[in-house]
């Protein structure tokens, strides 16, 4: 009788479980990889949502800032129109006082000091 004797091969076992391992990580990278491309497309979908939501809100401030432009310029012409009457009392007034705006303008210019020479470089 012959007696049949098995050999385990470990390279063979070995070489199967790496290539087990390979499989894992591939599934693993593969999922990995799903994942990421959901979370990104995830995330444009969130920004687009955000950027819509700025551009409605920016939209909302231009046409909030044009009716304020539109109701300061209506307060402005209202103040022009309060602050007539008095200008113009006012350049009634000055009128009759000789020589005002040359003295006005005399006196707002910075006038150099008495005793500063022009013709000596200091």
């Amino acid at each position: 009788e012959e007696a049949i004797i098995i050999v385990e091969d470990e390279d063979e076992d070995e070489q199967e479980s790496m290539r087990s391992s390979r499989r894992r990580r591939r599934r693993r990278r593969r999922k990995q990889r799903k994942v990421k491309r959901e979370s990104r497309e995830r995330n444009a979908e969130r920004m687009e949502s955000i950027l819509q939501a700025l551009e409605d809100i920016q939209l909302d401030l231009e046409a909030v800032n044009i009716k304020a432009g539109k109701a300061f310029l209506r307060l402005k012409r209202k103040f022009i129109q309060m602050r007539r009457p008095f200008l113009e009392r006012r350049d009634l007034i000055i009128q009759h006082i000789p020589g005002f705006w040359v003295k006005a303008l005399h006196s707002s210019v910075p006038q150099p000091p008495q005793n500063f020479n022009f013709d000596q470089p200091t």
